[in-house]
């Protein structure tokens, strides 16, 4: 991200291009009710919880600090969105023995079911890191969402007596282009590391979308209808599901652990 705002502002530096008038705007109703201290001070406490997570999840031994210092530290390095996030926190929460591939897969495939953000499966995940009896999964869940969703709500509010400054900037304006073509680049790749994982096979690993020929046309069709012909993406993904079981139907044995 800040790698493609560099590049950007460096290009646009060397053969500047007339100013963004729309983002140079500023819009006088919009006020806010605190300082761009108030701002700082709120960033300090980000940086602050981020150390602290990084010391939970490596310093400790307490399972319930580590899972909420696995998620903020998670919530606090994504650019990108939900999509980001998963392949990251596959290797975070699989790795460790939380949860399987296969427990993981199934999550996946229902909050993506689901509306609301990706950020929810943080929930599901913290709630079977912490299993041991149902408090403890509920608690869980509270450390997974809360710990994901914290970092951007901190870093939105302590931004913000900022932005209506900053955004007129002549020299930021090339680079908030680039670090959004950045993080498209993230979703690409994000979708790259899920086509390699997103399927569980026979094993409670999982498997390449690609050794699967069925679901490779069926994550084709689904590109499609709801990319091109706007198939709402509920549809698209109940529609996924009945092709699911149509399959396990004909063929039980696929989905045998």
């Amino acid at each position: 991200m800040l790698a493609g705002g560099l590049v950007t502002h460096a290009v646009h530096t060397a053969d500047p291009a007339p100013p963004d008038v729309e983002a140079a705007r500023a819009d006088p109703h919009i006020c806010f009710a605190y300082s761009w201290a108030v701002g700082l001070g709120l960033f300090a406490a980000w940086a602050g919880l981020l150390v602290a997570a990084v010391v939970c999840r490596h310093a400790t031994d307490v399972r319930a600090l580590h899972v909420w210092g696995t998620f903020y530290f998670t919530g606090s390095i994504i650019f990108g969105g939900g999509p980001v996030m998963i392949p990251l926190l596959q290797s975070y929460v699989v790795g460790p023995g939380w949860l399987t591939d296969r427990e993981y897969l199934i999550g996946l495939a229902a909050i993506n079911a689901l509306p609301g953000p990706l950020f929810n499966f943080a929930a599901y995940c913290g709630a079977l890191a912490l299993r041991a009896s149902i408090g403890s999964a509920v608690a869980g869940a509270l450390l997974g969402f809360l710990g994901v969703f914290t970092p951007g709500l901190i870093l939105i509010a302590a931004a913000l007596p900022l932005w209506r400054r900053f955004r007129s900037l002549r020299a930021l304006q090339p680079a908030f282009k680039g670090m959004n073509a950045a993080a498209t680049g993230l979703v690409f790749a994000a979708v790259y590391l899920l086509w390699n994982n997103a399927i569980a096979g026979r094993s409670a690993g999982s498997v390449v979308v690609g050794s699967y020929p069925l679901f490779t046309i069926v994550s084709a069709c689904a590109f499609v209808a709801a990319g091109y012909t706007r198939m709402p993406a509920p549809l698209v993904v109940v529609l996924g599901g009945v092709i699911g079981i149509i399959d396990w139907a004909v063929d039980p044995g696929a989905y045998v652990a």
